[in-house]
């Protein structure tokens, strides 16, 4: 049925929202009671259940991640869908030309080069992002493989991922979650782009499992290193989502300050000041190279509160009855069939164990921690804010499905056939997000592609836009280009506009949806 709505949905064009809707709706109304049923009837109470194999297939569910992914990733090149994206990308781009910033285009009017998540001040124009991601992002751009960098981290994410279970709970939950993750449509198409959230879900995860090897080694005398290690991923994760390193990192921080002595936590607080100053001071240094105040955020250059967060009571509570159930409705949809439920069972089965109240911690933090973020995402594929705690999340689900067939003592028929079940529900959504993804991205993918080679040299290139591709989401311009990108003012204004910054060439990039490629208009002077 799953299958079904899916592919009607693809046919009959309706809305990515819709479709979700369909598939909680097939999902536990139509599939779960199923499930239900064959698991009645396949209860065995004298029947042990089956061994699992002495060499796990460790690798497949990487290779399929790798396999499924990087083409997509490769032929969607630098198709971008939100402007932050864009916003990284132009950072990047100025960190190659050997500084965080490029100098504002002159005789051309500020809302002629107004994009999302930038900013202009003092003749600067840079993107308002901590330099974390887009340094990572420069070496893509630099070689022209941005597009390869985010499937690379998801992988070693899953990999980080699968070595977590393992060591906690034994191989088989770390492949199960390995599986999970891969097929896991919230996942996998969160790994593409150029958006920071797999590098920080990737440090946050080499955090908790630093911190995992700290604890075997306690005894040992270098065993602090590990502690150290922890920290450097959670002050890296900081560099490059602040917000979001701040939430899991105080989640962690309290679980592993549970039951120490007090020389351990003496050290332990020591450790991380002395990695919170060099955040700190890392990120007012930008500051004072970027606006000229040390305190002074390009998040919010005209001071005053910050726009996307609010604590009024008032907000809070529409974000506790609306915005945020909506939040992990969407995220629930698309990141794997029955997730809550699964990892609501493990940690219930295995709550006396500290470990996985952590782990429990790190995705409800994200959660809570959002509730005061007032402006939605725009994530097309479940709730991007809490992609950073998915592993963890997922690793309580793989927890809670195995438990759940060793408390049901199912025999191993039953199990095949029910995990065959669920994976081609996961499998089916997978290919329907991956549809709905390449849709998005297409249109920037194609005037990405174009802008690259302009037809005029030193002239200037108005980038049309529409309701769906607004061209303030849209920045080819790369510091000291010969060509000057900028949205389009109208047919009216692209004259006196071109005239004004001084290149009296111009011509329009626009995209033909009838042919889903970009298209250039005739070159004109406006030169007298």
């Amino acid at each position: 049925m799953v299958l079904a709505i899916s592919v009607l949905a693809g046919f009959q064009n309706w809305s990515l929202a819709k479709t979700k809707v369909f598939w909680l709706a097939a999902e536990y109304l139509v599939l779960l009671p199923v499930l239900i049923l064959i698991l009645i009837g396949a209860y065995r109470p004298e029947h042990k259940p089956p061994a699992p194999s002495a060499k796990p297939r460790k690798l497949l569910p990487l290779l399929l991640f790798v396999v499924i992914l990087v083409p997509l990733a490769f032929a969607l090149d630098r198709g971008t869908y939100q402007g932050d994206e864009n916003a990284y990308l132009f950072q990047a781009r100025c960190l190659n030309s050997g500084a965080l910033y490029t100098d504002q285009p002159k005789g051309v009017p500020l809302r002629a080069i107004t994009y999302d998540h930038h900013v202009i001040l003092n003749g600067k124009w840079f993107g308002k992002y901590p330099a974390g991601w887009p340094l990572v992002l420069s070496l893509g751009t630099a070689t022209h493989s941005a597009w390869f960098l985010n499937p690379l981290l998801g992988a070693a994410l899953l990999a980080v991922t699968f070595k977590i279970g393992a060591e906690l709970f034994g191989a088989e939950t770390g492949v199960c979650a390995a599986w999970i993750l891969a097929l896991s449509a919230f996942f996998s198409l969160n790994c593409l782009g150029f958006m920071s959230h797999v590098l920080c879900g990737l440090l946050i995860a080499m955090a908790v499992l630093c911190y995992l090897e700290f604890s075997k080694r306690k005894s040992e005398p270098r065993s602090w290193a590990w502690i150290a290690g922890a920290f450097v991923c959670l002050a890296a994760s900081a560099l490059v989502r602040p917000f979001t390193a701040m939430c899991a990192g105080i989640a962690l921080i309290a679980v592993w300050n549970i039951r120490w002595k007090w020389s351990s936590v003496v050290r332990f607080i020591g450790c991380g000041a002395m990695f919170a100053v060099v955040v700190i001071a890392s990120i007012a240094i930008q500051n004072r190279m970027l606006t000229g105040d040390y305190r002074r955020s390009p998040y919010n250059v005209n001071g005053g509160a910050l726009r996307e967060i609010s604590t009024s009571p008032r907000d809070l509570m529409e974000s506790l009855i609306r915005t945020t159930p909506r939040r992990l409705v969407d995220t629930g949809s698309v990141a794997f069939p029955y997730l809550y439920l699964l990892a609501m069972y493990g940690l219930w089965r295995r709550r006396r164990e500290r470990v996985v109240w952590a782990l429990a911690l790190v995705f409800v933090s994200l959660v809570v921690g959002h509730m005061v973020e007032t402006v939605d995402s725009d994530a097309p594929i479940g709730e991007r804010y809490y992609f950073e705690g998915f592993f963890a999340a997922i690793l309580l689900a793989a927890l809670g499905w195995l438990q759940l067939i060793k408390d049901l003592r199912l025999t191993a028929p039953v199990s095949r056939n029910v995990t065959a079940a669920v994976l081609t529900v996961a499998c089916t959504i997978t290919i329907m997000c991956a549809y709905w993804e390449t849709g998005l991205r297409w249109p920037s993918r194609q005037l990405t592609n174009a802008a690259e080679h302009p037809p005029i040299g030193r002239g200037i290139v108005f980038v049309e836009g529409y309701d769906w591709l607004p061209p303030w989401r849209l920045n080819f311009n790369k510091p000291g280009g010969e060509t000057l990108f900028v949205n389009d003012p109208g047919p009216s204004q692209r004259a006196a506009l071109a005239k004004a910054s001084g290149r009296p060439n111009w011509t329009c990039l626009y995209y033909d949806p009838i042919r889903k490629a970009a298209a250039w208009s005739e070159i004109t002077s406006s030169a007298p």
